[in-house]
């Protein structure tokens, strides 16, 4: 069976890498890519444009690897429709077929969870920070996405969908 490449998008508190987690799980031979990942491997790194580059060459070239061993690939990220391009041409590149499924609910739905898991945290979000990148996150054209609003399922039904979905 060929691998598949599984992309997750959607705001902050979506739910992103919770179905990750879950999908990774339920999937064999799957690997999870995400940009907090790779931040989490580059000490005193910070949330800037020049970092998110790097990142996403990271991002890339592991996907490809992995890819073109037959791995899965989940990424859980916001990503730019140019992102979402280059993704596109490793997939054909490496004969994978690619999954988009695009993570939704209301703004201030989005707020309460982030700010619920910042207190689990004990490091509160930035209101200012959200509200910037969830407009630049609203912007994108996501029609070629499958939808899954996430308050109307839970995350594991969330991963029987799109499971379903991928076959």
């Amino acid at each position: 069976m060929k691998a598949k490449l599984i992309i997750l998008d959607g705001a902050r508190g979506a739910g992103k890498s919770t179905v990750s987690a879950i999908l990774k799980e339920k999937m064999e031979n799957t690997v999870f890519v995400g940009l907090d990942m790779i931040r989490n491997l580059i000490t005193k790194s910070k949330a800037t444009d020049d970092f998110n580059a790097v990142a996403f060459d990271a991002i890339f070239s592991l996907t490809n690897s992995f890819l073109s061993n037959n791995v899965n690939v989940v990424i859980d990220s916001g990503i730019t429709k140019e992102r979402d391009n280059k993704l596109k041409d490793i997939a054909i590149k490496n004969n994978t077929d690619i999954y988009m499924f695009y993570l939704s609910a209301p703004k201030e739905v989005l707020w309460e969870r982030i700010q619920k898991r910042g207190e689990e945290r004990k490091r509160m979000p930035d209101r200012e920070r959200f509200d910037y990148t969830h407009g630049m996150q609203q912007a994108k054209d996501f029609s070629e996405f499958t939808e899954i609003d996430t308050t109307k399922f839970n995350p594991e039904e969330i991963t029987d969908l799109i499971l379903n979905k991928i076959g």
